[in-house]
């Protein structure tokens, strides 16, 4: 059933561009002329891609899974599965950097580690801190510690590891939504380039970025 509602046109517009990052492609003001429904952009997505409806070579979640397992061997030497949890090898004070760093080793863009709520908290302290301070002048007694009290908090963010979690639980699921956001990439790798894969793809950007509230299908308007 297609959402009631149309997406807010900023909010299509960084669709495009988080698009254009998974997929290696450009989209240009011909294309978002074509655009009107979901489908309308899978169809512009199939013709810069070059998708067909043949059985796809390679899955490329599992292409995804095995580089990332081969990553993670010789970084820890843990062999890890599909089902093995991220929280059993990464510890959660060191997560951020670890997927960092299994990203650099991999080439491949990982999902963001959100970040932990301390995190969000000293943000707001750091931020308030230094507004205050600069409303009360750094030359008073008030304004030297609130800035003080801003740069500790921004110290802290910069330096400390904070244990923090992703919504992926264990390797099958990061690999799955890493084979989406490297689409482009892995499909001219491995030549699986079908139009399951991407319509998959496609469905998965869209629900990230939260554009429709509820379901939607290929007739599901955009503008």
């Amino acid at each position: 059933m297609a959402s009631p509602y149309l997406p807010d046109p900023e909010d299509v517009e960084d669709l495009l561009m988080t698009l254009e990052k998974a997929f290696e492609v450009r989209f240009v003001q011909s294309d978002a002329d074509k655009v009107s429904t979901v489908g309308d952009l899978f169809e512009v997505l199939q013709a810069k891609m070059g998708t067909t409806s043949h059985r796809r070579q390679r899955c490329l979640s599992a292409v995804t899974f095995y580089r990332l397992k081969k990553a993670v061997a010789a970084a820890t030497g843990i062999e890890v599965g599909p089902r093995t949890a991220i929280s059993d090898v990464f510890p959660a004070r060191a997560l951020a950097s670890r997927i960092k760093a299994l990203g650099d080793q991999t080439g491949l863009r990982l999902p963001p580690v959100p970040y932990a709520a301390d995190q969000s908290f000293l943000f707001l302290v750091g931020i308030a801190s230094c507004l205050t301070a600069f409303y009360l002048g750094v030359t008073t007694t008030a304004g030297l510690v609130a800035l003080l009290l801003g740069l500790g908090a921004f110290g802290v963010l910069r330096f400390a590891e904070f244990p923090r979690s992703m919504t992926q639980h264990d390797f099958g699921a990061l690999a799955r939504e890493t084979a989406f956001f490297n689409y482009g990439r892995l499909a001219r790798e491995t030549g699986t380039l079908s139009n399951v894969d991407l319509w998959n793809a496609l469905e998965f950007m869209i629900r990230k970025d939260g554009l429709f509230d509820g379901t939607f299908d290929r007739e599901t308007r955009l503008v």
